[in-house]
This record gives structure tokens, C-alpha cells and sequence, in this order.
């Protein structure tokens, strides 16, 4: 599949990989998004799936959450689950009035899926990181 995107595109977001988990606690603790979003993906019992919940700044309970069921491990990978989890979380956030305001994180623990929102080129799954 050819580069879709133009030689001058920029992406509107950054991306981030802490160096340890203890980094990323002390990186959520400061975190001041006004939304905050969090993804996670698993196989399990021979099937894949992913999970979505959202959270504003000051609440003390989750906002939304939103799930997928993808289908068998023989048809879908969990690297296909965690891309999906990043389309739901765009999904939830559609609808928000004050999202154009606001600042918004988006957490996952699959650093695979962070390093490939950079690559310009056709791989597995790549249809879903276009989408």
C-alpha cells in the first residue's frame, strides 16, 4: 500500500515512551489533560478484544467506556486490538463539544502500537493505524 499521506504531512499529536513504569506513574501523576483516555487490548481464551474508558480532570469515576470484541486469535492479533482501542477512543471523542478545547492524553501500554503511529510505510495492521 502506497504512503498516503503527503511528503509535508505533520502529524497533530506527540507520542511518548517513559522509560520504565515507575516513569509512567510519575508522568500520569502530572499529567493536567483535561480528559484523559485509556486503552488496553488482550487475547484471551483464543479471542481478541479492547477496551476503552475515559476520565475528566477533578472526576472521581470513569466517564465512558467503550469495548470491542475483534473476533478469534486465528483471524486478528492484539496488535490489531490495541489500533482499535486507539479508533474508539477518536470515536468517543467525536461527539464532545468542549474536546476542541480541551486537552486531551491518550494512555496505552503497547509501546509496538506508539512506535508505529510514526511509520509511513504498509505493514500488518497498518490499515488501522491509517484509519
Amino acid at each position: 500500500m502506497p504512503d498516503p499521506w503527503p511528503p509535508t504531512y505533520k502529524r497533530v499529536f506527540t507520542t511518548t515512551i517513559a522509560e520504565s513504569k515507575e516513569e509512567s506513574i510519575k508522568d500520569e501523576e502530572k499529567d493536567e489533560a483535561d480528559i484523559r483516555v485509556y486503552t488496553d487490548s488482550s487475547g484471551y481464551e483464543g479471542n481478541v478484544g479492547t477496551a476503552v474508558v475515559l476520565y475528566r480532570k477533578g472526576a472521581k469515576e470513569l466517564e465512558k467506556i467503550l469495548h470491542y470484541h475483534l473476533g478469534p486469535l486465528t483471524k486478528h492479533t492484539t496488535f490489531e486490538g490495541e489500533a482499535m482501542g486507539s479508533i474508539l477512543s477518536a470515536w468517543m471523542l467525536q461527539g464532545w463539544q468542549e474536546v476542541g478545547k480541551a486537552t486531551v492524553t491518550s494512555y496505552t501500554d503497547s509501546q509496538a502500537f506508539i512506535k508505529s503511529m510514526g511509520v509511513r510505510k504498509s505493514g500488518s495492521g497498518q490499515y488501522l493505524i491509517m484509519e
